[in-house]
């Protein structure tokens, strides 16, 4: 807290408060005509301490420092939501604060006093204490409330962008911009946003970033938490994934799994699909395959079927074994399997 300067022979340095506060008396509640969620603290135990005082009364001078016990503080504020547009266009969230609450009980005060004082002081103390410093708190406290905490949390929210870097990756982004502010409900809290995945070498324009008409709850549903995700959404994780990662492997020709019935890829095992295959290389030559996911699209799916499709394409390459060494035989795309 500010330093408290009645003139300059009387003053209260060093002001700083405390509060304990016991999670019975906390209560979460909605305030829906505002759009807010609301947090009251009941019945708080705080503390004010000034380090250091001075008094001046005729010829007498009093200094020291004082603690002070409220034990009867409510203190309570709303957030109330709504979206903030970024100077790039981009659409967050962003909070003002409504329902503030600030309220000390003046007959629940308990002071104490170390120092040089005079009998009389201590009245006088209680008195200016009451009257000016539990305003001053009040005031003070309220102020952060109402300008402070939302300053902070939209201009936190404002440098996030909209968007926030996957982990453990340093090209792949989400972006988390709302088009629509959160929704307060008597019995839902409820919020939309993009959800699109996009990596900074090809950009976020190749996915559509319309913001989906998708519910937010579905009452029939007994579920108390849900989420639901478009299919752009799912097409942007799996299509920019591609875009920064791989889905890629061999296939050793000798070492195929055993559900392949533990036998061995030869070139004579291809000549159906690759005539002419054997002929170059030899019916009992091995021949290992490289596999690569190069594309991922298409996702739907069917509450009636339980069924989930997507579609994909995948680069083939044959590497015969022959002659000590290897080689790239054949390379194709086999498009949306």
């Amino acid at each position: 807290m500010p330093d408290i300067d009645v003139d300059s022979k009387t003053y209260l340095h060093g002001n700083h408060v405390s509060v304990n506060q016991d999670s019975s008396n906390v209560i979460f509640d909605v305030d829906v005509a505002n759009n807010a969620v609301k947090l009251t603290m009941n019945k708080l135990s705080a503390n004010f301490y000034t380090d250091s005082f001075r008094a001046h009364e005729w010829i007498f001078v009093a200094t020291g420092h004082a603690e002070v016990k409220m034990d009867t503080v409510n203190i309570g504020m709303g957030l109330s939501f709504t979206t903030q547009t970024l100077a790039d266009g981009h659409v967050v969230p962003a909070v003002n604060a409504v329902d503030v609450l600030v309220d000390i009980n003046r007959d629940d005060i308990d002071i104490k006093i170390w120092g040089n004082i005079w009998s009389d002081f201590a009245s006088a103390f209680e008195i200016f204490f009451k009257s000016t410093v539990v305003g001053l708190i009040q005031d003070t406290v309220k102020d952060t409330l109402t300008t402070t905490v939302p300053d902070f949390l939209n201009t936190e929210l404002a440098t996030m962008d909209g968007s926030f870097t996957i982990p453990d990756t340093e090209h792949w982004f989400l972006d988390w911009t709302t088009p629509e502010a959160a929704i307060v409900t008597s019995t839902s809290f409820e919020l939309g946003a993009k959800g699109i995945m996009w990596d900074d070498i090809k950009g976020e324009a190749e996915w559509a970033t319309d913001f989906a008409d998708m519910p937010y709850k579905v009452t029939t549903e007994s579920a108390q938490f849900q989420a639901y995700l478009s299919d752009v959404s799912i097409d942007s994780l799996m299509g920019s994934f591609l875009e920064v990662g791989s889905i890629a492997g061999w296939m050793y020709g000798d070492q195929l799994p055993s559900a392949a019935g533990n036998r061995t890829l030869t070139a004579g095992m291809l000549d159906t699909a690759l005539p002419g295959f054997s002929a170059k290389y030899g019916a009992e030559t091995i021949v290992d395959v490289h596999g690569a996911c190069t594309d991922l699209h298409g996702f739907s799916s069917s509450e009636a079927d339980q069924d989930v499709t997507v579609y994909g394409t995948a680069n083939l390459q044959f590497w015969p074994r022959f002659n000590g060494t290897t080689e790239l035989a054949v390379e194709m795309n086999v498009i949306d399997i």
